[in-house]
């Protein structure tokens, strides 16, 4: 993550397939910060993207 900090990302998802969570991180002065943890039935949205949200059990596909 050191790098999208020196390029100045303003957010960024990791997307985590085996627990089905993903980790939002936010720029905070020079650094990214977790800002959250979201798991199945959470609401994922975002301040660099006006008007997007989704549920992150959408992000997942069960294929059992």
């Amino acid at each position: 993550m050191k790098l999208y900090s020196r390029r100045a990302v303003l957010e960024y998802w990791l997307v985590d397939w085996s627990i089905c969570s993903v980790e939002v991180y936010r720029r905070h002065n020079v650094h990214l910060d977790l800002f959250a943890r979201l798991v199945k039935g959470d609401l994922l949205e975002s301040a660099m993207l006006p008007g997007f949200s989704t549920q992150v059990d959408d992000l997942f596909i069960d294929f059992s």
